[in-house]
């Protein structure tokens, strides 16, 4: 387990998947990606760099999120 940390983690490509820098992001335990759908998902932390829709990869810092 790491804490305080930015990872690159994977995150479902396609239309309207995009997650922007700054953009709170959650794990999706489910599908085992990073989305920025909160329901029913665990706050994983904030995305430090843009990641366009045909991206497989986001940057997040984990552990850190603001509201």
């Amino acid at each position: 387990l790491q804490i305080d940390a930015v990872i690159k983690a994977p995150k479902t490509a396609g239309t309207s998947t995009a997650i922007h820098a700054g953009d709170i992001v959650y794990w999706d335990a489910t599908n085992k990606v990073m989305t920025e759908t909160g329901s029913g998902n665990v706050c994983a932390g904030v995305a430090v760099k843009d990641a366009a829709d045909a991206a497989s990869w986001v940057y997040v810092l984990l552990g850190v999120a603001y509201t």
